[in-house]
């Protein structure tokens, strides 16, 4: 069952937008058509994790928060128009779950955008340890 509200169309096609960069992602370089190209090195790279925190903080929430709440006003006019009727109840009853469930996206898409932040921490912190702790193995640094 298709939906064509535009708030559910774009929704859609952000998880469908996502499931595409998954399957591209490869660590198995050797594979033919494969992500990266093999090297010595595997990264993550952090710089990456926080434009996409920045994006979900300054670009995703506000459009949730746009076009989520813009039904709200419309289903309460609607109620009002109703007054009297069972049918005001049950449009302010849907307001108000609609409300909620936006509520909700926005609080998941501000979460998602600081664990991002903090697997970028976690990842420099990681690296930073390896580094130092390969340089005094090598005998470049001591580490007392």
């Amino acid at each position: 069952m298709g939906s064509t509200d535009p708030f559910d169309a774009e929704w859609a096609a952000y998880q469908a937008a996502a499931r595409d960069e998954v399957a591209r992602t490869r660590l198995n370089g050797l594979e033919p058509g494969g992500g990266t190209v093999p090297g010595p090195e595997l990264t993550a790279d952090a710089g990456a994790k926080r434009d996409a925190a920045d994006r979900l903080e300054q670009d995703l929430v506000p459009d949730v928060a746009r076009v989520g709440d813009a039904p709200v006003g419309e289903l309460e006019g609607a109620a009002a128009r109703l007054s009297g009727w069972e049918s005001a109840t049950g449009l302010r009853d849907l307001a108000e779950v609609w409300s909620r469930k936006a509520g909700y996206l926005r609080d998941q898409l501000e979460a998602e955008a600081v664990v991002l932040r903090a697997a970028a921490s976690g990842f420099q912190g990681t690296e930073a340890e390896i580094t130092y702790r390969l340089a005094a193995l090598r005998g470049e640094i001591h580490p007392w």
